[in-house]
């Protein structure tokens, strides 16, 4: 969606994006922005914060073309970045990737003003204000005061291109222990509250302020195959399993409903081309089951998280279900270390954990975010060696071609239906309390951190 960039072009071999830039844009400090914070902020990326970044990385900044040669240099942008005026500018990146520019909407990719690190050692700029405590940006807010690990506190920037937001402060709290969440609504302390514990429903609909909203998300829970283990390598009993387990029935009586019906990865169109929809069929089970020659005598291990309560009685449903198709099971419950340490064990033995559980929201928010899960060189998630799935993600992420696109997601989607490396039963929804003050344009997204987006024109009733 256009923000600082109003328009940008592809090139054919998505190497070259070139981007127009929003005119009449001020910093929150008064400067103007233009192309050449651009250039400098992908510049600064290259000299010092790739790798010096603690936490969550602006890895990307790497893939433009030149950006290695200012590894430790205190000034310069590299080759790949062409200013062609104060508001056109043309990146270039040393491999072909079409969805780059996807994953350049990330926070850590946020334009800066060149004033405010220019020049500077890492040490210097990791002490600035800039990063201590007074940040500069374009966006609707600016940060008045912090304290680490507590709360945020904002207030409208009368600056922003968008225009002044409506609510002219917003208190953020951070780190907030999940049985604070109800006290604090009860002494109306919060007017908004996101992806906390359900088990506090029934309570906070008896709060004469509050609405409970439950959202669908990008996040999914996934049942993990180990696609290299000597029976559940054969995509018969990976099918076997999916027929054998109703989790349409579990989702709406043990989960309430809350969630969505996954045959394929989300984001994915699931409805185009005649996908197996793995409806509940036992019969269907035992037979996939006969047909791969499968060892019933002996329990396959199924990998279970200490304390996830969803694990928990997930389990037990899957454990009963596939013991209803002749298969027997051994529910292997481990401490979180113990479980990352089973699950990363580098080849299967007959011995070996045959399926776990896991989550996360990742491949909901686009198609290709499911590349990092296939690598048959070294595969160490699906444990899916064979090469065609992780081929067509290298396609995908080289084409421009919306059409083309759709062929080799329709491909993808195919193959991994079929051979089920690992699956997603549902996606998840998350459980929020609104207070009945709050409306305008706000909205829960899919993903929640977009749900701020349209913050300007959200109102606060008196």
């Amino acid at each position: 969606m256009p923000d600082l960039a109003t328009k940008w072009t592809i090139s054919k071999d998505a190497k070259k994006i070139t981007f127009e830039l929003r005119k009449g844009v001020k910093f929150s400090d008064g400067s103007t922005f233009d192309s050449e914070d651009v250039a400098e902020t992908v510049g600064f990326n290259c000299r010092m914060n790739v790798k010096n970044y603690i936490g969550y990385a602006p890895a990307l900044w790497a893939a433009v073309d030149g950006c290695a040669d200012l590894d430790g240099k205190l000034t310069g942008i590299p080759s790949g970045v062409k200013v062609i005026d104060a508001y056109n500018i043309e990146i270039n990146l040393t491999k072909g990737n079409a969805v780059w520019l996807r994953g350049m909407t990330d926070a850590v990719y946020s334009i800066i003003p060149k004033e405010v690190h220019s020049g500077l050692t890492f040490k210097e700029w990791a002490g600035s204000d800039f990063v201590v405590d007074q940040p500069v940006g374009t966006g609707p807010y600016t940060l008045k005061k912090f304290k680490r690990n507590a709360y945020l506190e904002f207030d409208a920037n009368p600056n922003y291109f968008g225009g002044k937001p409506k609510i002219d402060k917003i208190f953020l709290y951070v780190a907030v222990a999940q049985t604070n969440v109800l006290p604090m609504l009860t002494k109306g302390e919060l007017d908004l509250a996101i992806d906390v514990d359900a088990t506090m429903e029934d309570q906070v609909d008896k709060l004469p302020n509050y609405n409970s909203v439950w959202n669908n998300t990008t996040g999914s829970r996934y049942f993990q195959f180990r696609d290299d283990h000597p029976t559940f390598g054969d995509k018969k009993v990976r099918q076997a399993v999916l027929f054998a387990f109703d989790y349409r029935t579990y989702l709406k009586n043990v989960l309430k409903g809350r969630g969505g019906v996954r045959w394929m990865f989300p984001s994915f169109d699931q409805n185009r081309g005649n996908l197996e929809k793995y409806e509940y069929d036992p019969a269907k089970a035992k037979a996939l089951l006969k047909e791969s020659g499968a060892d019933l005598s002996k329990p396959y291990k199924i990998n279970v998280l200490a304390g996830d309560p969803g694990d928990a009685t997930m389990s037990v449903a899957l454990k009963q279900a596939l013991e209803a198709v002749g298969m027997k099971v051994e529910l292997n419950v481990l401490e979180n270390a113990a479980w990352a340490n089973e699950t990363r064990i580098p080849k299967a033995d007959k011995d070996t954990w045959a399926l776990t559980f896991n989550s996360g929201g990742a491949l909901g928010l686009a198609t290709w975010k499911g590349f990092s899960v296939f690598n048959c060189v070294t595969p160490i998630f699906s444990f899916y060696a064979k090469c065609d799935i992780p081929d067509l993600y290298t396609k995908l992420m080289l084409e421009t071609d919306p059409a083309e696109q759709d062929k080799i997601e329709d491909a993808l989607a195919k193959i991994i239906n079929d051979e089920v490396p690992f699956y997603i039963p549902w996606t998840r929804q998350t459980y929020n309390v609104v207070s009945k003050k709050l409306g305008g344009s706000f909205a829960l997204y899919p993903n929640d951190r977009d749900s701020t987006m349209g913050v300007v024109d959200w109102i606060m009733a008196k």
